[in-house]
């Protein structure tokens, strides 16, 4: 069900329809908020505009970053995971053999 979240961003009052739920949307304007703040901090830019681009291109290059590490966590899990099913199908082979 979707349902308005009213928001205020950057002097601008935000009514946003959404499916995933108030606190969800109002998570996501808080760390928006946040990146909008560290931006205007480190850059000095007070334009709306630019503060609001240089917040999306650091917010994308974290998430292509966290992707990265996903994807080379997942690959080092399988990895793991296939040395432990050799590990026990040799145990297992061995045990077979002994017996």
């Amino acid at each position: 069900m979707e349902e308005a979240v009213k928001l205020h961003i950057l002097g601008q009052n935000l009514r946003i329809k959404s499916t995933e739920g108030e606190e969800t949307i109002k998570r996501a304007a808080a760390c928006l908020e946040k990146k909008l703040d560290d931006v205007r901090n480190s850059s000095g830019a007070v334009d709306s505009l630019r503060l609001l681009l240089f917040a999306a291109l650091r917010i994308t290059d974290e998430s292509l970053r966290a992707k990265d590490e996903l994807a080379r966590l997942e690959e080092e899990a399988s990895s793991i995971t296939a040395r432990m099913y050799n590990m026990l199908a040799d145990s297992m082979a061995d045990s077979i053999v002994d017996e």
